[in-house]
């Protein structure tokens, strides 16, 4: 499997990309991870293109960005790949939660002045 993602085989950087990612079967490398899922989205592998979603959505290996985690999302849904449609949607909800969140903590702070 390595010699494959070495030559570039997509599926087996987007397999190796995850084992590294979640350190299973080898040791936990996030960062090594990440990167072999790029490559294997960059292919063009639709799952490695979500799974970058999730990692930019939730701040897992890289900084978290949710216009990125939604801009991976769309790449792995417009290929045809159906649970990204599925992220879109949780994204979407985190990202309101998120700015309810802050209105509240904005509107206590101007509360108390």
């Amino acid at each position: 499997m390595t010699k494959a993602a070495n030559n570039g085989d997509d599926s087996a950087l987007l397999f190796l990309g995850k084992r590294y990612m979640e350190g299973k079967d080898v040791q936990q490398n996030v960062k090594k991870g990440f990167d072999m899922l790029m490559k294997a989205a960059e292919k063009g592998n639709i799952v490695a293109m979500d799974a970058l979603g999730s990692c930019y959505a939730t701040g897992n290996g890289v900084d978290r960005n949710f216009n990125k985690a939604r801009e991976w999302f769309e790449r792995a849904k417009k290929r045809g790949y159906q649970p990204a449609q599925s992220n879109l949607m949780k994204l979407k909800d985190l990202v309101d939660e998120k700015a309810e969140s802050a209105s509240k903590l904005q509107s206590n702070t101007n509360a108390k002045k």
